[in-house]
């Protein structure tokens, strides 16, 4: 939502399967699911400027990609 960008962001995400055997049985397409991350900034009642955040959201998007790149970069070595 354009309106709370500054605010607001989602991350969606294809969920794990939790049992490898139930994906080869039923294939991957029958038990895709998603899940959502939402990052947001709290923006205080006496905001100094109102409708600009104190801290900018960007900030929490680049953690959050590290952390994601990361955590594919310690799941694909195993796998080397």
């Amino acid at each position: 939502m354009l309106h709370t960008r500054k605010y607001e962001v989602v991350f969606v995400s294809r969920r794990k399967a939790s049992t490898q055997g139930k994906e080869k049985e039923e294939g991957p397409s029958s038990i895709d699911t998603f899940e959502e991350r939402w990052l947001r900034i709290k923006i205080p009642d006496d905001d100094p400027v109102p409708g600009f955040p104190i801290k900018e959201i960007e900030e929490d998007i680049v953690e959050e990609l590290v952390r994601r790149h990361t955590e594919w970069i310690r799941l694909h070595a195993q796998d080397a």
